[in-house]
């Protein structure tokens, strides 16, 4: 005879294997992939909880540590890129004034961490280079400008196309890193990509 907790494994392994079958339909359907299936989404994040549950019965470490942090991780992401680019849409903040009140929001936990790092003796920067101190002073226009253009590009396009572009340029990113730029990709990267 089977447990609840056997049954309860049972359901989250349906639950997150068939999470995407929901999108896949949705798109054949529709013949587009222009929005995301919400089913899709809640399907996986129960499915998650549920492993969870699973795990605490079992008491498997491992189980509960991984569906701990790719549910709480999961939620995170999905409730603060939401709300950022709820935010964003809506508001009728020209681009260049919305950057700046964000780094303005950002600037005096900026300064508290710089102070930290001068009272217990350590350099603002990794080095004193003048050169490496100019290369992380041009990151700022590298951060600026992609946030200007997705500033921009966000009012033009559909939430749930944007949702989808987060998800697979991530994911094109790590391609390319590997199999372009020939980066280290080990054991432990690869059990990382798994938890995400």
């Amino acid at each position: 005879m089977i447990d609840n907790y056997e049954i309860i494994g049972l359901i989250a392994a349906v639950l997150t294997t068939a999470s995407f079958i929901p999108q896949v339909y949705k798109t054949w359907k529709l013949k587009s992939a222009d929005s995301l299936s919400l089913t899709m989404y809640l399907s996986f994040f129960v499915g998650v909880l549920l492993w969870l549950v699973y795990g605490i019965h079992l008491n498997s470490l491992s189980m509960v540590i991984a569906n701990s942090i790719t549910a709480v991780l999961a939620l995170l992401l999905i409730i603060s890129f939401t709300l950022y680019t709820f935010l964003k849409k809506i508001t009728p903040i020209d681009p260049i004034v919305g950057i700046t009140v964000e780094t303005l929001l950002l600037l005096p936990f900026m300064v508290l961490f710089l102070y930290h790092k001068t009272q217990v003796g350590l350099p603002l920067f990794v080095t004193n280079s003048p050169d490496h101190i100019g290369l992380l002073i041009s990151t700022g226009v590298f951060t600026s400008v992609p946030l200007l253009m997705f500033s921009y590009g966000v009012r033009k396009i559909d939430l749930s196309n944007l949702g989808f572009i987060q998800y697979y340029a991530p994911s094109i990113s790590l391609v390319i890193g590997i199999f372009v730029f020939k980066e280290r990709f080990g054991v432990i990267h690869m059990l990382s990509l798994i938890h995400i």
